[in-house]
């Protein structure tokens, strides 16, 4: 395993060839908040496959103290799992209204599902989860952690028509979204309905957001 963990920007790697030589399973393990950059850079982009982000999660990062996170059932949707941890402490289930606080500004809380199976949060227009937030919060990293803990992008089927709907309206304190890449644009219309709606915070678009269809 080769740590980058520590780094604060992205190392200039100066050719292609620079771990020919080493194991083809090797793990180049970098910051979640530099991954996204990272796997693009150049020459780092010809061995993306082997760059891991170093919590396989989403984070919410305060960037104001005292901020909190809430996710909470509208109507009766199917029920998810998820867990979450703070900087340094241990992984703990998460029960659906629990409020997570985040003290002091620069302190982040890491979200995933538990395991590979597929999640989704909204059902149909009555029935989906959608979080709250007070403060000043930051997304880092892939929204697509919340549904599967494997994978950076997911695909909309037919069966995941509402995966995101109203997931963050209403979330004022929203100042930076979560990467949103997906594999199939066929229901992303729908599946992104309303996903951040009122969130009044956001400063630009979430990034591949721009990439699905109008």
């Amino acid at each position: 395993m080769y740590d980058f963990t520590k780094a604060t920007s992205i190392p200039t790697l100066s050719s292609t060839n620079a771990f020919a030589n080493t194991s083809t399973s090797k793990h180049i393990v970098v910051p979640n908040e530099l991954y996204w950059d990272w796997v693009e850079a150049t020459n780092w982009s010809s061995i993306a496959s082997s760059i891991q982000m170093e919590y396989p999660a989403i984070g919410f990062k305060a960037v104001e103290a005292g901020s909190t996170i809430q996710l909470n059932k509208v109507g009766n949707p199917t029920d998810i799992s998820l867990e979450y941890m703070y900087d340094g402490g241990e992984w703990t289930p998460y029960t659906i209204g629990d409020v997570l606080t985040l003290e002091n500004v620069g302190d982040t809380v890491w979200i995933r599902k538990p395991d590979a199976n597929i999640q989704i949060f909204g059902n149909d227009e009555s029935n989906y989860h959608q979080f709250s937030m007070t403060g000043g919060i930051s997304a880092e990293g892939s929204i697509t952690f919340l549904n599967t803990r494997n994978s950076t992008s997911i695909s909309l089927n037919s069966s995941r028509s509402y995966c995101y709907y109203k997931l963050f309206s209403g979330c004022s304190a929203l100042v930076k979204a979560p990467i949103l890449q997906i594999s199939s644009n066929a229901n992303a219309t729908s599946a992104c309905s309303y996903m951040f709606e009122g969130c009044t915070g956001l400063t630009e678009l979430p990034r591949k957001f721009d990439e699905l269809p109008a």
